[in-house]
């Protein structure tokens, strides 16, 4: 009877801490499923001269679980993120903007107090387009921090030339 309970008890545990891990990456992917669609109007039309950077999916603080891909620019004071965009699914992400160019986790908490936040993320494909503040010099802040705020984990970053 001992035995039955502690694999009881053995069980619950296991299945709550994989119920828990499992909502925590599917909740936002059921959020964009379900059409809480974020800012996806795009800017129609790009100058060449438009800065632009790619998220980079091998990069250094990038895992199986925090990676992201795919082409931004700056364009008439938003941040584009075009439709070859794609991160890995998770919650409580953010945007940041920096003046330093960081590639992994511990880089960013060190700059992070000096970031500006532009925007939360809820949908983790294809274009969409976040307003800057208009006070924000992006000759100065001109590199891209994508963020997990609930887990302090490094997601991507790019560097706008």
């Amino acid at each position: 009877m001992k035995r039955w309970l502690w694999g009881a008890f053995v069980g619950l545990l296991v299945g709550t801490a994989a119920g828990f891990v499992i909502g925590v990456y599917t909740l936002p992917i059921l959020v964009e499923i379900l059409g809480e669609r974020q800012q996806t109007e795009t800017v129609q039309i790009f100058a060449e001269t438009d800065p632009t950077g790619e998220f980079d999916k091998d990069s250094p603080g990038s895992d199986a679980l925090h990676w992201g891909e795919g082409r931004i620019r700056l364009s008439s004071g938003n941040l584009v993120f075009e439709d070859d965009v794609r991160l890995a699914p998770g919650p409580d992400y953010r945007i940041y903007m920096t003046t330093k160019f960081v590639d992994n986790r511990d880089d960013f908490r060190r700059i992070k107090s000096n970031a500006v936040e532009i925007s939360k993320l809820k949908i983790f494909s294809g274009p969409q387009n976040f307003e800057l503040p208009p006070d924000l010099n992006t000759d100065i802040y001109d590199n891209v921090v994508v963020w997990c705020e609930a887990f302090s984990m490094y997601i991507a970053s790019a560097r706008l030339d």
